[in-house]
């Protein structure tokens, strides 16, 4: 695991270095984005080091030999395209780092307000669940927030074009068809109370063991149906353990929702984005809880969502005239995160080369 620390400590010692105001922002940009690119191959040519690998060379091996499998057509297409071009599954992985990170590389350097900020946390948490483990749902997401992007751009066609490609890679994608619903404003007090009434509605429910996950059976859409049998089925298995929603990660997504609103809602309003954001940082923690009966279906919205983290912690610096404290705060929170994925879940195995 010393790899991983390695780098943790190098991206946080880059950080470091451009929190100063003596480092120029060349350096700054400079150092962005020598780390996306080691990330991204990093994660292209991983071997199997992580949860999902295994099964992803056998889905390779089920289409190869012509067995339908219930995956998306990207998987599909990459795997036709790794079998006729090298006749191997490795291009999967490499495409999909590939695409995955290079749009999270583009958005963290755009859109976020500190982008080797917005790196380390997503090192320490999505890179982790998703770029290194869910290949699928790291690219939709990916993608689906590019979109979001255009939709505040008022480029509404290629809003829609980018969730229909986000959700060939992952059918999840389409709850981001939410956004042109949603309010541009920031959120207020009487919004606020609505979410608090919510989650406590949701714990209410979890209290007296009834779930809502199960309204997702009734969606007149196969796959939509598929998927959830196929979750009810590693629930009543116990392929999966239970949702706890009183987990240490979610007190601290509801701790940081606290001094989101109280510290940084008014002075980020003016960005329908990062107002946005704010919103699926409170959407996450309420998925958690309300569909807790079908853990595998929270879990994965819940980090639908929950991606928003790295461009919503930023935010974060604004807890105190001093930068320092809002810094600390932030690092605190990564360094919890990286212990839990890394040590705690072990969701990593030492890492490896795929050709090992």
């Amino acid at each position: 695991m010393i790899i991983y620390i390695f780098g943790y400590m190098i991206l946080l010692g880059m950080l470091l270095v451009s929190v100063d105001r003596r480092c120029p922002v060349y350096l700054s940009r400079l150092m962005f984005s020598f780390m996306c690119v080691t990330l991204l191959v990093f994660c292209a040519l991983r071997g199997d080091i992580d949860p999902d690998h295994h099964s992803y060379l056998n889905i390779y091996g089920y289409i190869t030999q012509g067995q339908t499998y219930l995956i998306e057509p990207a998987f599909y297409f990459f795997t036709w395209l790794s079998y006729y071009l090298i006749n191997s599954p490795a291009l999967i992985f490499i495409g999909f780092a590939f695409i995955s990170l290079t749009v999270k590389h583009e958005l963290l350097r755009k859109y976020s307000l500190y982008p080797l900020l917005s790196l380390l946390i997503y090192y320490c948490n999505y890179y982790i669940l998703h770029d290194m483990t869910q290949i699928r749902i790291g690219v939709a997401i990916g993608i689906a927030f590019a979109a979001i992007v255009c939709w505040f751009s008022n480029r509404r066609y290629t809003y829609y074009l980018l969730i229909f490609i986000s959700f060939l890679f992952h059918y999840s994608a389409l709850m981001f068809l939410i956004v042109p619903f949603l309010p541009k404003g920031r959120v207020k007090n009487k919004e606020l109370l609505i979410y608090i009434f919510v989650l406590v509605f949701a714990y209410v429910l979890y209290a007296m063991k009834f779930g809502l996950a199960s309204v997702f059976s009734y969606i007149p859409i196969g796959f939509v149906q598929e998927k959830f049998l196929a979750y009810s089925e590693e629930t009543r298995s116990g392929a999966l353990q239970p949702v706890n929603v009183f987990s240490m990660m979610q007190m601290l997504k509801l701790a940081v929702i606290a001094l989101i609103f109280l510290f940084a809602n008014r002075r980020y309003s003016h960005s329908p984005f990062h107002n946005t954001m704010f919103r699926f940082y409170i959407f996450s923690s309420l998925f958690w809880v309300m569909f807790f009966d079908i853990p595998a279906f929270s879990i994965r919205i819940s980090e639908l969502f929950g991606f928003s983290e790295v461009f919503l912690l930023p935010c974060l610096m604004s807890v105190s005239a001093k930068k320092s404290v809002g810094l600390g705060i932030i690092i605190s929170i990564t360094l919890f995160m990286f212990y839990l994925n890394i040590y705690h879940n072990k969701i990593l195995l030492p890492w490896s080369v795929f050709w090992e």
